[in-house]
């Protein structure tokens, strides 16, 4: 899916969200513009990063646990407005789809509000300085032929109507910041309330009967999703509403889109094919690759971990039957761990550091938690410190029915649980020598 850019709403203009980048610091940072300058609101966003008082550690949890440098594009001096919009920020970021400074996006979301402890998003004033200060915005990109939603509060969408934003981009009122993040087409993990957004139009019968036959019939192919995204008319979800796990069954080669975010509907990728390195997993038709992350020539791992420089996979080999051979490119950034399901399947992942650590660049996708069936790929990343050997095991489970209990027994004890019949297990020892 295409990345998403995140705009905060402020009175005194919109502040961009530049990046998101783990730390190995004691607290977490807004600074301006990748320098060093540090923002006021650096002590108020540690604290919304961190457990209890905050959510972000909490939402997004990362092994071994640290800070964040949040880098804006322009100043934030206070209040509590910017907290909606970096709680999204983060919820892209943690699935790789945060779009930089200048980096091509397809979809600008517009955000301001408070949330809570509960997620829930509150509402904030100056509501018509901050209109204001929007539409040059809104009229670049709305030149630009960009896709921008505004997400606020319920309590704060009359104050952006009443300043005719409904003739530019009508304000999405989200009861709480899941919702918020399901306009960047993101889904809650398994088992997290998902109240919804509010706001006309309903979605009737009718209209959600016709867009089952256009997807069967193909119709995004023939008329386009813009076209068909306004045929169908979104609906509000309901209050209670507790997202079924994501399952991703096999389609034909119609290209993904998102077509009705409010109604939580995925078009599934492409059929998935293992690939020439893959190792399987068992008898079942899942796979696991093993890549080394390594800085292209006349680059370092710093410039990878910053993001001034994209690291280079390299597959690594199978040594023996029980560990991987070490990669003959230096430097190694990180690790990516990547699962291939030819059809639905529960896959868990499990890794255990023998010596050395590691940070969680991209956190693991729910699905590789083995609780609900995938067809397709998800992968994971994690950076390595530079200069730092890292020896570890990793460990792929597979099965027809939930592994999720084997995978959490797995990641509990220094050894791997005893076999038990109906899943189909993949360990493997590596080391990377930096």
């Amino acid at each position: 899916m295409s990345k998403v850019r995140v705009v905060i709403a402020t009175s005194e203009g919109p502040v961009e969200v530049d990046r998101i980048t783990p730390e190995e610091a004691a607290q977490s940072m807004v600074c301006l513009r990748r320098t060093a300058q540090a923002l006021p609101i650096s002590a108020a966003y540690d604290a919304f990063v961190r457990r209890p008082s905050g959510v972000i550690d909490r939402e997004f949890p990362r092994a071994p646990p640290g800070a964040y440098r949040l880098d804006l594009s322009a100043p934030v001096t206070n209040g509590e407005s910017w907290q909606l919009g970096v709680f999204v920020a983060h919820a892209l970021a943690a699935e790789g789809r945060l779009a930089a400074s200048g980096e091509t996006c397809g979809t600008v979301i517009i955000a301001t509000g408070r949330v809570d402890n509960d997620l829930q998003a509150q509402p904030v004033d100056r509501i018509a300085e901050k209109a204001h200060a929007l539409r040059p915005l809104l009229e670049d990109l709305q030149s630009r032929g960009t896709a921008v939603r505004l997400v606020v509060p319920p309590g704060n969408r009359a104050g952006f109507e009443a300043a005719g934003f409904t003739d530019r981009v009508a304000p999405i009122a989200v009861a709480n910041a899941w919702a918020a993040c399901a306009e960047a087409g993101l889904a809650p993990p398994a088992g997290k309330r998902f109240p919804g957004r509010s706001g006309p139009p309903r979605m009737t019968a009718m209209a959600a009967g016709l867009l089952a036959v256009a997807l069967a019939g193909g119709a995004i192919a023939l008329i386009g999703p813009e076209r068909l995204r306004d045929m169908v008319a979104r609906a509000p979800e309901p209050a209670s509403l507790t997202p079924a796990p994501p399952t991703q069954p096999p389609v034909s080669s119609t290209p993904s889109v998102p077509v009705a975010a409010a109604a939580d509907i995925a078009v599934p990728p492409p059929p998935a094919r293992m690939p020439d390195s893959a190792m399987p997993i068992g008898s079942l038709p899942a796979s696991l690759v093993v890549s080394e992350l390594v800085a292209p020539a006349g680059t370092s791992c710093p410039q990878v971990h910053m993001g001034s420089a994209t690291a280079i996979a390299m597959p690594v080999e199978r040594a023996t039957a029980e560990s991987l051979a070490p990669g003959r490119q230096k430097p190694v950034c990180g690790l990516r761990f990547t699962v291939t399901a030819e059809k639905p399947l529960h896959v868990g992942l499990t890794l255990r550091v023998t010596s050395g650590r590691y940070v969680e660049a991209v956190r693991k996708p729910a699905l590789l938690e083995g609780s609900a069936p995938f067809t397709g790929t998800q992968s994971w990343e994690i950076s390595l410190p530079s200069g730092q050997a890292l020896a570890y095991s990793i460990a792929a489970m597979a099965g027809e029915a939930p592994v999720s209990d084997f995978v959490r027994r797995a990641a509990a004890g220094p050894d791997l649980p005893p076999a038990v019949r109906g899943i189909e297990l993949l360990s493997l020892r590596h080391e990377v020598v930096p």
